[in-house]
């Protein structure tokens, strides 16, 4: 059952069922509660990039329409923008499976699409 709101008085049936009239502001306690459950799930994006940093795991980035053209490398640095400072950084044409190295770039947080751990 769910519990009446405040503007009415609690019905005996009410007190049977719970055993206790409802009270007031008990959801938004409930929803406190499941907030920060939901925080300890989440992973924020810019917590995510921090542990790349962190751990210098070389990363691989998808542009924004540029499905043939990826950029890897090691995170230097990064802003609320999701700019990006990659060191060692390397273009990756998937098609013809070739790479260019193109040392330290910044690249503009508008392009990216995803970013995953390259594993090496």
């Amino acid at each position: 059952l769910k519990p009446f709101l405040a503007h009415r008085a609690p019905s005996a049936c009410t007190r049977l069922v719970t055993g206790s009239p409802p009270r007031q502001g008990s959801t938004s306690a409930a929803m406190a509660i499941s907030n920060k459950k939901l925080q300890k799930i989440m992973t924020l994006p810019i917590n995510q990039i921090f542990r790349y940093l962190q751990n210098r795991n070389r990363v691989q980035v998808w542009l924004h329409e540029q499905s043939d053209l990826r950029i890897e490398g090691r995170i230097l640095g990064f802003d609320e923008y999701m700019n990006l400072v990659i060191d060692d950084a390397e273009e990756v044409l998937v098609k013809k499976k070739t790479r260019r190295a193109i040392g330290r770039i910044l690249l503009k947080g508008d392009n990216i699409c995803l970013m995953m751990n390259t594993g090496v």
